[in-house]
């Protein structure tokens, strides 16, 4: 059986599956930042998500507490901060040897060549879709050094997700 007749055999058995489908709302990135606290960011400026052995990142001394090093990534070279100690929240040391780092692509200072930059996590978790109406106004006991990060937030079994704003994250950063 030829590839063609394969492939025309399952699009007549398993029509749902070559039909375009609409899913609506916005893409966002799940993470755990702590072990209380899961959010998510847009996918707008996500630019790919890794797993990566702690040792791919070059620590750099006298920096920031949060700055984690330089790391090297599809022949770029970018900063990678924690973003829990970013956050002002208590970082969480894990025994683990390996890192989850969100790369995203920003332009800095309104630059017309976007720049890389990686953000450590506890866990990425995966993608949601949310419609911007689903956004509400933290209610659970924010962290007041977590109010000028957030911009929302949504609830899934009964747990308070909170949608994190890249910008405000990015300019604390640097």
């Amino acid at each position: 059986m030829s590839q063609t007749d394969l492939s025309t055999k399952l699009e007549q058995l398993l029509p749902h599956l070559f039909e375009a489908q609409d899913i609506p709302g916005e893409p966002y990135l799940r993470l755990q930042v702590t072990p209380e606290i899961s959010g998510i960011i847009s996918m707008e400026k996500v630019q790919e998500t890794l797993v990566v052995p702690s040792s791919q990142i070059t620590p750099i001394p006298n920096m920031k507490p949060s700055f984690m090093g330089l790391m090297n990534a599809n022949n770029s070279v970018f900063s990678v901060f924690d973003l829990a100690h970013s956050l002002n929240l208590s970082t969480f040391q894990s025994s683990s040897q390996f890192l989850h780092i969100i790369i995203v692509r920003l332009s800095l200072n309104n630059a017309p060549i976007e720049t890389l930059l990686g953000f450590s996590v506890q866990r990425i978790l995966g993608l949601t879709r949310l419609s911007q109406d689903s956004l509400q106004t933290p209610t659970m006991g924010l962290p007041p050094c977590l109010t000028s990060f957030v911009s929302g937030c949504f609830f899934e079994n009964n747990q308070q997700i909170l949608s994190l704003d890249l910008n405000a994250i990015t300019n604390a950063c640097l």
